[in-house]
C-alpha cells in the first residue's frame, strides 16, 4: 500500500491487472501539478474514488463513502459516467478535480476559534461488514460518548487523515451527529480570560459589580 502523503485522497481500481495500476500511478504523477490536492494510489478497503473495470463480469464489493466509476474498451455501451480503459489523462483528471471538488465542500474543521466539533454515532450500519475495521475502531469509540478528533485519536491509536475520512462517510450516510462544544472565554481588557474566571468576571460585568 502507498504511504500517503498528508490530506491526501485515494483511489483504487478494482479488477485491473498490475500494469494498468502501475499505468495510473505514472499518469497521476503527470496530472499531479493540475491537481488542487494530492492524490495517491491504494490498494486498502478505504478510497475516495474507485475505478472499476466493467469488462470483468465481477461485480464490485460495496466501498463505503467512495465513488464508484466505471471503466470499459468501449465506455458507450455502458451507462453515462463510465471512462476510457485503458485509462486516458482528460477522464482521470476531471474525475479527479470533481470529487476533490465534492470533498473540499463536504468535509467539515474539526474546530476553530469559537469550538471544537464533537460526534457521536446514531447507529451502526446494516451493512458493517464491508466496512474497513479502522471504522470499526471510530464508531465503536463514539457509540457511548461524545468525541472530538483528538480524542477519537488518542483513543484508537489511528492516524487523523484515517479518522477524519470515516467521519466524512458515516455523515454522508447520516449516521452521526455532530455538534460543537463552545470554549468559554470572555474577552476583558483585551485579554483571554478561560474557564470559570472568565465566565465569573463577564458575569460580574454584566450585574455591574466593580473589577
Amino acid at each position: 500500500m502507498d504511504a500517503s502523503p498528508k490530506h491526501a485522497l485515494r483511489v483504487r481500481c478494482h479488477d485491473f491487472s498490475i500494469e494498468e495500476v502501475d499505468a495510473l500511478r505514472s499518469l497521476m504523477r503527470l496530472l499531479k501539478e493540475y491537481l488542487k490536492q494530492p492524490w495517491t494510489v491504494t490498494d486498502g478497503a478505504v478510497a475516495d474514488v474507485v475505478f472499476v473495470n466493467l469488462d470483468n463480469p465481477v461485480v464490485a464489493p460495496d466501498y463505503p463513502g467512495a465513488r464508484l466509476v466505471g471503466c470499459a474498451v468501449r465506455p458507450r455501451l455502458h451507462s453515462p459516467g463510465t471512462v476510457h480503459r485503458p485509462f486516458r489523462a482528460a477522464e482521470v483528471l476531471a474525475t479527479l478535480s470533481e470529487t476533490a471538488s465534492v470533498h473540499s465542500h463536504e468535509r467539515e474543521p474539526v474546530a476553530d476559534d469559537r469550538g471544537e466539533w464533537r460526534y457521536r454515532l446514531r447507529h451502526w450500519p446494516l451493512d458493517l461488514g464491508h466496512w474497513p475495521r479502522t471504522a470499526w475502531a471510530v464508531m465503536a469509540t463514539i457509540t457511548c460518548r461524545q468525541c472530538c478528533v483528538r480524542e477519537i485519536e488518542l483513543r484508537t491509536g489511528l492516524p487523523r487523515d484515517e479518522i477524519v475520512a470515516t467521519l466524512a462517510q458515516l455523515r454522508k450516510h447520516e449516521m452521526l451527529d455532530r455538534l460543537v462544544e463552545r470554549r468559554a472565554v470572555s474577552r476583558i481588557d483585551g485579554h483571554d480570560v478561560v474557564g470559570w474566571r472568565g465566565f465569573a468576571a463577564r458575569v460580574g460585568q454584566l450585574l455591574g459589580f466593580a473589577r
